[in-house]
């Protein structure tokens, strides 16, 4: 079975620290859990599944690393720290677009892949149906449904 790799707990406790709110460490890891459970939910082997799920952890690492360094205007401001330097928002938001972008190219390919496994299980049942005993040794009907 296919195992879902836990982030760093110590950079989701700094992204924590670091947001105006403390939640931006928790609302992360609760994303990244989101995407793997898609990813185990779909029909591909558990080899492929593990690879995804590798890939995965290694993307949203890399958003948490940034996440746990970003320090927003409004934390910054109080405490004098340099905003320019610890805002990290425009990496972050790179990252996660690339994430997303990847893990929809992944679903349309599983639906791709879907869509074809349903022309194959037609043309099996087509294929049982013309072997039956008790069939006229007629599939034109069903010849032309699935050529159509």
């Amino acid at each position: 079975m296919a195992v879902v790799k836990k982030l760093s707990e110590g950079m989701i406790k700094s992204a924590n620290y670091n947001s105006m709110m403390g939640k931006r460490g928790y609302l992360s890891k609760a994303g990244y859990e989101t995407y793997a459970e898609k990813i185990l939910s779909w029909p591909v082997s558990e080899e492929k599944k593990q690879k995804l799920l590798d890939k995965l952890y290694e993307k949203w690492s890399e958003i948490l690393k940034y996440e746990s360094q970003h320090v927003s205007v409004a934390v910054a401001g109080p405490a004098r720290y340099n905003s320019r330097k610890l805002d990290k928002s425009g990496k972050i938001l790179e990252l996660s677009v690339a994430v997303s972008n990847w893990f929809n190219d992944l679903e349309e390919q599983i639906r791709q892949s879907q869509k074809k496994n349903d022309k194959a299980e037609c043309l099996l049942e087509m294929i049982e149906f013309c072997r039956k005993e008790d069939n006229s040794g007629n599939p034109t009907c069903y010849l032309a449904a699935l050529a159509s």
